[in-house]
């Protein structure tokens, strides 16, 4: 990851690093965009939407819903 200024070498230190950036991190806004769970239980998908506040700046929500565009039919339409 980007934020990280030296690489951390072997699980442990892996997992220290990451508790500490975590700190400067956290969920400012949480929208649950769809869920379902497994008939057995066991599995829960869950598809949300998110804005996240770091280093004391708001970031605008990482996940955005936007109909699918081929590249041929901007081609087309073009001509």
């Amino acid at each position: 990851m980007r934020e990280y200024d030296e690489p951390s070498i072997g699980k442990q230190a892996t997992v220290q690093k990451y508790k500490e950036n975590r700190e400067f991190l956290h969920v400012y806004e949480r929208r649950v965009l769809s869920h379902a769970t497994s008939a057995d239980g066991r599995k829960v998908f869950c598809e949300m939407e998110n804005a996240v506040h770091v280093y004391e700046e708001i970031l605008d929500p990482f996940y955005t819903r936007r109909p699918l565009q081929s590249s041929m039919s901007k081609d087309s339409s073009s001509n």
